[in-house]
């Protein structure tokens, strides 16, 4: 339960205006636009800005979570580059306060100290949690994380440092020019294409963030909130195990399987990185303790079946 201790001053939920209109202008422009200029667009910056949104969701998924978020594997410095400048793509702010949000929510996953707390209902969730003012845990919290290694990274610090210029750069110019210059295509249809792209990475990313935390099985731990979302696995590539990841957080296919058995692109990446020895050092959860947590699971559950069973019909066999 999110509880506030009664010599803390009431928390009142503020909006911070700012970002609030930028993402209303950013929705209209986005969304209206492409479905106006739907018919217009090339069809080579229909293929253009899906290869932009998949890098942007990919950079989010190999790069700040799976690598700097939970150290789940080791990369060579060529490696950690790419994967910075494919964060960047997805405007989501550096990879540096990407992943101590992330921290924060894993730590205090559920409670006001969380980023994106669900118990606040989807929307906050969602979205929501960008366009109001921080809650007093998270600030007071967020200052005891440990980011040591992080600070000591020169790629991260890098980008954090110059993360203006880098995401206009990557992420507005480029995409825009590149269809311009290639195919002729409009400048506006080049930039509604391109907002579009952006909207479509920022709102998939943030289904693990509220759908997967409220919809869903919860194979390996029922106490906690996230589930395995269906519409989070397919739509970054393989985020969506999510009651896997919360329980292992480590693993670095964030979930039981990998990408043999289960959709799961950004774990197919990391295996063929690691076969070209760029990145090494990959964490799993033992299988043993994996099985061990699913079955205490089931078997929990098999409890709460039989106990509400035996409630209702009274019957002697359940006794």
């Amino acid at each position: 339960m999110n509880t506030i201790s009664e010599d803390k001053p009431t928390y009142k939920q503020r909006i911070v205006w700012s970002p609030l209109i930028v993402l209303l202008l950013v929705h209209i422009i986005g969304i209206y636009g492409w479905f106006c200029q739907l018919r217009s667009f090339h069809h080579k910056t229909y293929i253009w800005t899906y290869v932009l949104y998949a890098l942007s969701d990919l950079g989010i998924a190999l790069g700040a979570h799976r690598l700097w978020t939970h150290r789940s594997f080791k990369a060579h410095s060529s490696v950690k580059i790419v994967f910075m400048l494919m964060q960047t793509i997805a405007m989501q702010r550096s990879v540096f306060f990407w992943s101590r949000d992330h921290r924060m929510h894993h730590k205090y996953s559920e409670t006001d100290a969380d980023p994106h707390n669900s118990k606040r209902g989807f929307l906050f969730a969602h979205i929501g949690w960008l366009v109001y003012h921080k809650h007093p845990e998270l600030i007071e919290k967020s200052k005891q994380i440990d980011l040591t290694d992080l600070t000591s990274d020169p790629v991260v610090m890098f980008q954090r440092k110059h993360i203006i210029v880098l995401s206009v750069l990557i992420a507005i110019i480029i995409p825009v020019v590149v269809p311009m210059v290639l195919w002729d295509e409009s400048f506006i249809n080049a930039f509604i294409a391109n907002t579009f792209r952006y909207l479509f990475a920022l709102h998939t990313t943030f289904l693990v963030n509220s759908v997967a935390h409220m919809h869903g099985l919860r194979p390996y731990d029922e106490i906690i909130e996230p589930r395995e979302s269906n519409a989070a696995i397919y739509l970054t590539f393989g985020e969506g195990y999510h009651n896997f990841h919360h329980t292992f957080p480590y693993d670095s296919n964030t979930a039981e399987y990998d990408w043999r058995y289960n959709f799961n692109i950004t774990s197919l990446i990391l295996a063929i990185l690691e076969k070209m020895n760029l990145v090494y050092d990959l964490k799993l959860a033992p299988k043993s303790y994996v099985h061990k947590k699913k079955s205490m699971c089931q078997t929990n559950g098999s409890v709460l079946i039989l106990n509400a069973t035996t409630l209702m019909s009274g019957s002697p066999q359940y006794q």
